[in-house]
């Protein structure tokens, strides 16, 4: 079944126009006013970019390893451009981010949004180094292209399960073998990222060689700090 697409010009938010939409349905738009990312954070939706929301299947409890599904086929169609994947779902190119992607869940369906700085970058109220495309590609034709990944991710994940889709996403993740910090709500963990779980969780050895398992974090790397520390 093709993917149904629906332009629009001006939303608050494309994740809120797609909730009433049933599955296989995209809607894009140029412009979002009330955008948001992961905890909560406003997402900054600038003039250009490319912005999305997926209508896609509830798979209940495995519906939070659709983050690695979606993560792995943008960067699949960013891979001329160097790209890499920051756990747990954000698209970097030549280690600054490019894409971020926001799960909701709903009753009976996902919103999968995403945005990616296809033009520009935003510089200020950022968490991590941005970056962009700088119009090296059309939107159109990269949407176009990350749907169809999607499918064949998608694919793969409803036949094989979550193990292939985990050994793609590892090939394109970034700091795997290094040490890397973790920023909880109360705590920060710096450790090896030594890989991911079958859940998706993070593992990290610690200095005194216990691995800890993180489901939900803010990654950064030792040369590449919160910037607005």
């Amino acid at each position: 079944m093709k993917w149904n697409l629906i332009f629009l010009d001006k939303v608050e938010s494309t994740n809120d126009v797609a909730a009433s939409l049933p599955l296989k349905t995209c809607v894009v738009a140029k412009e979002q006013t009330k955008a948001r990312g992961r905890m909560g954070r406003r997402w900054i939706s600038l003039e250009g970019n490319l912005f999305f929301s997926l209508v896609l299947k509830n798979y209940n409890t495995q519906t939070p390893l659709l983050s690695f599904v979606l993560s792995l086929s943008v960067a699949e169609c960013l891979k001329e451009f160097d790209a890499s994947i920051k756990w747990p779902n954000d698209v970097l190119i030549k280690g600054k981010k490019i894409s971020g992607i926001l799960l909701e869940n709903l009753e009976d369906k996902v919103i999968a949004g995403i945005g990616i700085n296809t033009q520009k970058a935003p510089t200020e109220d950022v968490l991590y180094p941005t970056c962009s495309l700088e119009t090296k590609i059309k939107n159109e034709d990269l949407l176009n292209n990350i749907l169809e990944s999607l499918d064949k991710n998608i694919e793969i994940f409803e036949s094989e399960g979550f193990q292939k889709i985990k050994e793609k996403w590892l090939t394109y993740s970034k700091g795997v073998g290094k040490e890397i910090i973790i920023r909880l709500p109360n705590e920060e963990i710096k450790g090896e990222f030594i890989g991911l779980t079958d859940e998706g969780a993070v593992q990290v050895k610690t200095k005194d060689l216990n691995c800890r398992l993180i489901t939900a974090g803010d990654v950064f790397f030792l040369d590449e700090r919160k910037i607005n520390d």
